[in-house]
C-alpha cells in the first residue's frame, strides 16, 4: 500500500471519499487550538472585570465632591502613582526585568515638559508628546543592558544608569536649574479653560489613568502580555516558542519609560516645580513598593498598591516622628501576612471557603 492510499483512508482504515480526505496526513486530526481557548477565557474575564472598573472610574470621578482642596491634592497623586506603578509593573511584574531606573524615566518626562514649557515657549500639549518621546528612548537606552545582564546584575546596571541621570540634572545648571530645578512650570489649558485649580488638574490626571490602564490591559490580555509572562518565566521554553526574547525586553523597558513619561510631565504641571529631590533613589523604591504590596504582574494590583500606601503615608503624619517606624511596620506587616500582595486576598478567601466545605463533607 502506497503513501497515497493510506492518506485516503481514516483511522478505521475505511477508504474516504475525494472531497472527505484531508490534504495532509495529519490535518483530518488537528486538535483544538490552545490559543483560541486562552482569547475565550481572557474575553470572558473582560466582561466581567468590566462592570468594576465602570464602578471604580465613576467612584473616582465623584470622589472630589466631597474633598477639600488639600484631598484632591492626596488623590492627584494617587492617581499618578497608579501610572508610575502600572509603567513599572509591566518591566518588573510581566516580563520579569530588574528595573530600578524607573524614576530616572520619570525625571526625564518631567524635565523635558519643563524646560520647552519654560524656557522654549511650547504649550503643554506640544511638550507632552515631545517628552514621551525622551522618555521612551531613554527607557530603550536603559533597557539594553538587559540584552546582556539578567536578576540582579540587571538591577544594579539599570540602577547606576538612574544615578547618572539624576547628577546630569544636578550639573547641567544652564539647562535644568541645577540642584534648585524649575519654577513657574505653566498650568495646561484644555479648550481655552486653565487648569489652574486641583479639582480640574484632577481630572485631567484621572483621564490619562484611565486611558493608560485600559493600554496595559490590552497589552498584559493579548499576545505582547503572553510573551512577556513567557520571557518571565523561562528564556530557553521562549526561544523554543519562536518569541524574540531581546526584542519583547526592549519593548517592556520602552513601555515603562513612556508610562513614567507621562507621569513625569503631569507632575511637573501639577506642582509648577521640579528638582532632582524628587526623582532620586528613595522615590525609586517608593514605586517599587507600591507594585510589590499591591501584587506584582497584576495591574489591579498597582492600582490598590498606590492606594494604600499613599493614603496610608498621609494618615500617618499625625504621628509625626513615629510615623517612618509605623510605615515600615505596616510595609512589613503587608509583606509577610500577603506575600502575593493585596491582590491576593481573593484568592485566600477562596482557599478558606473551599477548605470549609471539604471539612463538612
Amino acid at each position: 500500500m502506497t503513501s497515497q492510499d493510506m492518506t485516503n483512508r481514516d483511522l478505521a482504515g475505511q477508504e474516504l471519499q475525494p472531497e472527505q480526505a484531508p490534504s495532509t496526513p495529519l490535518e483530518g486530526f488537528a486538535p483544538v487550538s490552545e490559543g483560541s481557548a486562552s482569547r475565550s477565557a481572557a474575553k470572558r474575564t473582560w466582561r466581567n472585570s468590566r462592570w468594576w472598573i465602570s464602578m471604580a472610574v465613576a467612584l473616582f470621578l465623584i470622589l472630589p465632591i466631597a474633598l477639600n482642596n488639600y484631598q484632591v491634592h492626596i488623590l492627584d497623586l494617587v492617581v499618578l502613582y497608579m501610572i508610575l506603578a502600572i509603567g513599572l509593573d509591566l518591566t518588573m511584574g510581566y516580563c520579569g526585568q530588574m528595573n530600578l531606573a524607573h524614576a530616572a524615566f520619570y525625571a526625564v518626562g518631567a524635565y523635558t515638559s519643563a524646560i520647552l514649557t519654560t524656557r522654549f515657549h511650547f504649550t503643554f500639549w506640544e511638550a507632552l508628546p515631545i517628552s514621551i518621546v525622551f522618555s521612551t528612548a531613554c527607557g530603550i537606552l536603559i533597557g539594553l543592558p538587559s540584552l546582556k545582564v539578567r536578576s540582579h546584575y540587571l538591577a544594579i546596571a539599570t540602577l547606576g544608569l538612574a544615578i547618572a541621570i539624576n547628577d546630569m540634572l544636578v550639573n547641567l545648571n544652564g539647562l535644568t536649574g541645577g540642584p534648585t530645578g524649575i519654577t513657574g512650570i505653566p498650568k495646561p489649558h484644555v479648550f481655552g479653560v486653565a487648569l489652574d485649580s486641583e479639582y480640574l488638574y484632577y481630572y485631567l490626571v484621572l483621564t490619562f489613568t484611565v486611558l493608560l490602564f485600559l493600554l496595559a490591559k490590552i497589552i498584559t490580555t493579548h499576545s505582547i502580555g503572553r510573551s512577556f509572562r513567557a520571557v518571565r518565566e523561562d528564556h530557553i521554553a521562549s526561544q523554543a516558542l519562536g518569541i524574540n526574547i531581546a526584542k519583547q525586553q526592549i519593548l517592556a523597558f520602552a513601555l515603562s519609560g513612556m508610562y513614567a513619561g507621562v507621569a513625569g510631565v503631569l507632575y511637573a504641571h501639577m506642582l509648577s516645580y521640579v528638582s532632582p529631590d524628587t526623582f532620586q533613589m528613595n522615590e525609586m523604591f517608593f514605586m517599587l513598593t507600591i507594585v510589590v504590596i499591591g501584587g506584582m504582574g497584576n495591574i489591579y494590583g498597582s492600582i490598590a498598591g498606590a492606594v494604600i500606601l499613599i493614603v496610608a503615608r498621609e494618615w500617618l503624619n499625625q504621628f509625626q516622628n513615629w510615623q517612618q517606624v509605623v510605615y515600615g511596620a505596616l510595609i512589613v506587616a503587608l509583606v509577610v501576612f500577603l506575600p502575593g500582595g493585596l491582590v491576593s486576598i481573593k484568592t485566600l478567601f477562596q482557599h478558606r471557603k473551599r477548605s470549609q466545605l471539604y471539612r463538612v463533607k
